[in-house]
This record gives structure tokens, C-alpha cells and sequence, in this order.
């Protein structure tokens, strides 16, 4: 009997959460349409946009977990009090985009799922690129965390190859 009730409990948390994904997964297609209007405006070509420099994107999907939340706000974090200065000379950007609902970010960085990525721009054309995915073992670990993304940021910022 316990097994029973144990079992339709399962099977009732994976099919709401099969809903919950479905739900988000529509949302996000039905806003793309107008996020994709915002972003071409917003992204229209600028003097800036021709800079060299480095992006730091945090690509998120439409559902978002604790740990992609702390991803993200660690990041943030770390690239705001060690690269200030690169951010205020414009050396360097720090951009959040949901990749479902931006399909051509999502093509561009091969993006399936939430993540950091480090883009190095010359001449307003991506050179190269980096999916920082050991974030993910790291994020548990803040100090590894933050070593892990300030080395592969001034790797970047440097013109380093990793």
C-alpha cells in the first residue's frame, strides 16, 4: 500500500513538472516575438558596439533553479569588484539573455542549457569563445567558484588562449 501511494506521488511531482516545463517552454516562445523587437532595438549598431572587448553573457532558460540563480548572482558578483575597472573603460560587458527565447545567441554559443560564456570581440565580431561549464561542479565551492571564472575572465581580457 505504501508503495502504491509512494509511486502516484512520484509519477504526480514528474507530470507537474513536466507541465511546469511545457508552460515555461510556451511563455517563452510566445514573448520571443516581443523580446526579439526590444533586443533589435536595443542592439541596434553603435560606436560601442565596435569596441574590443570581452562579453561575459549568463545564457538562463525559461525555468531557473536555485543553482543557476547562484550562478549567476556569483558571477555577477565577482565580475563587478574584480573587473570594475575593465566594465567602466568598456574593456568588458556583463549581459544576461535567456537562450530559449533568443534562438540565434543560443545557435551562436552552441547554448542547451544555462551557463556562462565568454565572448572575445574585435572589430564588433565575435573571434572567440568559451562555455565556462565547470561552473556548475564549482557552484558549491565559492572561493574555486570565483578563482574559476576571475582566471578564465582575465584570460580573456589578457587575449589569452585557454
Amino acid at each position: 500500500m505504501k508503495t502504491q501511494t509512494m509511486v502516484r506521488q512520484v509519477l504526480l511531482v514528474f507530470v507537474l513538472i513536466s507541465i511546469g516545463f511545457a508552460l515555461g517552454k510556451e511563455a517563452g516562445r510566445r514573448s520571443a516575438s516581443k523580446v526579439r523587437t526590444a533586443d533589435a532595438t536595443a542592439s541596434a549598431p553603435d560606436a560601442s558596439a565596435h569596441d574590443d572587448k570581452v562579453i561575459v553573457y549568463y545564457l538562463y532558460g525559461a525555468i531557473r533553479c536555485v543553482t543557476c540563480n547562484t550562478i549567476e548572482a556569483t558571477a555577477k558578483e565577482v565580475i563587478e569588484t574584480k573587473f570594475a575597472q575593465a566594465i567602466k573603460d568598456g574593456r568588458m560587458e556583463w549581459k544576461t539573455a535567456n537562450f530559449q527565447e533568443d534562438e540565434e545567441l543560443a545557435k551562436r554559443y552552441n547554448i542547451a542549457s544555462s551557463t556562462l560564456v565568454l565572448v572575445e570581440r574585435k572589430g564588433g565580431k565575435d573571434v572567440r569563445f568559451e562555455k565556462l561549464e565547470e561552473a556548475w561542479t564549482l557552484v558549491d565551492n565559492k572561493p574555486a567558484f570565483v578563482a574559476y571564472v576571475e582566471n578564465a575572465i582575465k584570460s580573456y581580457l589578457e587575449g589569452g588562449k585557454k
